[in-house]
């Protein structure tokens, strides 16, 4: 099912990060995008990687922000993709040195921390949301 942000219909995110603080901070960065397009987002924030993959059972997500450092952070990505090969997934971590990776596992998009407005910005972009339509 594509998104087509017509406003009509919320659209589904998930973000998931591990610092409660950056979370919220994530949450309303992706609120205000949403809303300046006029396209109501339904957000779902998890602490735990183990809760997103839970959801994700019963929760079909258009995008989903994921804050997971190193390989770990991979091997959730990878388990996500395997779960929904249509997600758009946004990555945010500590490091470029997986960015081929990325590419790899078609990620949306890739964001090194720290991770700011701006990127946000183009991140939900990238994923058709906040592109004005």
């Amino acid at each position: 099912m594509d998104w087509e942000g017509n406003g009509a219909d919320s659209v589904m995110i998930g973000i998931c990060d591990e610092n409660k603080n950056t979370g919220q901070e994530l949450q309303h960065w992706v609120q205000q995008i949403c809303q300046l397009y006029d396209n109501p987002p339904q957000i779902v924030r998890y602490e735990r990687v183990g809760d997103l993959v839970e959801a994700m059972r019963v929760r079909h997500f258009h995008a989903i922000l994921l804050s997971k450092d190193g390989p770990e952070g991979f091997l959730t990505v990878r388990r996500l993709r395997e779960m929904d090969a249509r997600v758009r997934l946004i990555f945010l971590t500590d490091t470029s040195q997986y960015a081929v990776m990325g590419v790899r596992l078609h990620l949306t998009d890739y964001v090194v921390k720290p991770v700011e407005f701006k990127n946000v910005v183009r991140a939900m972009k990238l994923a058709g949301i906040g592109n004005g339509r």
